[in-house]
């Protein structure tokens, strides 16, 4: 199984979809699917891959657990992948089959990455699900679709959602309400300089609290140059960066009397984290460095 995954002279994507079609364990199912994305599949390829897991999710056994747990990584990695609007359908008939226990959650997914108005529209139909709306007012929330807000809100009046989801749907609401506050802040430390040579670098990967605390650390650290202000400015600019995309300041400030420059550099490459670098002297970052 590893030479088959590994080398693609040994084998198409063509063979090991036919492959799949007798494969029993979910684990080795999952697998060659794997093998199959290494192989750069086409347009066509991807329609025929679409088409054999939605065979096996229709076949889903909801009592055999290693189903279940290996079936989930396929609907969020192969399905999500290739997944096309002509789908939605099944992928929404599907979701809100209770049959499907905790995968339905999963199918959200799906549908945020086809992001049609159809798609959009099934979302917002989970969102009155109580199984469902965690994962569908986050989906929506990352759309920056409509009427989100009093989703959240309706759902966090339904007693059937238990009070940690309710929990997750708050901390959805407020990033929400901050992304829709974001469109007033103006981004006047923004940059496309490049940066000298020889700045010290120091770098995370954090989510919003993460994030938070680190400015806040830098704010007590620096005399002037950033505030509040500044903080509401560097979270607005990740609340609404798009994956792949990266933004750059400039902040002038002072520290312990001396003008420094520091420069923050903001890249999303996960949908619930941002890679923060920060740049500047080495006496500057080797005092943010104490303080984180």
């Amino acid at each position: 199984m590893t030479a088959v995954y590994q080398n693609t002279a040994l084998s198409s994507v063509r063979d090991l979809l036919e492959l799949l079609q007798f494969v029993q364990t979910a684990q080795s199912y999952y697998i060659i699917l794997g093998a199959i994305f290494l192989r750069k599949p086409t347009k066509t390829d991807k329609e025929l891959i679409i088409e054999v897991i939605l065979k096996r999710l229709r076949e889903f056994n909801p009592r055999d657990r290693d189903e279940r747990t290996f079936l989930s990584l396929v609907i969020m990695n192969p399905l999500a992948k290739s997944v096309a609007a002509k789908h939605v359908d099944e992928i929404q008939r599907i979701m809100f089959d209770e049959r499907y226990d905790s995968l339905r959650q999963d199918f959200t997914y799906v549908l945020y990455k086809i992001r049609t108005p159809t798609a959009i529209q099934c979302l917002k139909k989970a969102a009155l699900d109580a199984t469902l709306a965690t994962s569908a007012l986050y989906a929506l929330s990352r759309l920056k679709t409509d009427e989100t807000v009093s989703l959240c809100e309706r759902a966090l009046k339904n007693p059937d959602i238990s009070p940690q989801d309710k929990q997750s749907i708050r901390e959805t609401l407020r990033t929400l309400k901050r992304k829709l506050r974001a469109g007033q802040v103006s981004y006047s430390h923004l940059t496309q300089q490049s940066m000298p040579k020889g700045l010290v670098e120091w770098s995370s990967n954090l989510d919003d609290i993460g994030l938070l605390k680190v400015l806040r650390k830098i704010q007590q650290m620096c005399e002037s140059g950033f505030t509040k202000s500044e903080i509401v400015e560097v979270r607005s600019a990740a609340d609404n960066l798009e994956l792949n995309d990266a933004i750059r300041f400039r902040f002038d400030v002072i520290v312990e009397g001396r003008q420094e420059v520091l420069w923050v550099e903001l890249f999303c490459d996960d949908e619930q984290a941002i890679d923060l670098c920060l740049f500047g002297s080495p006496e500057l970052i080797a005092m943010l460095e104490k303080t984180t």
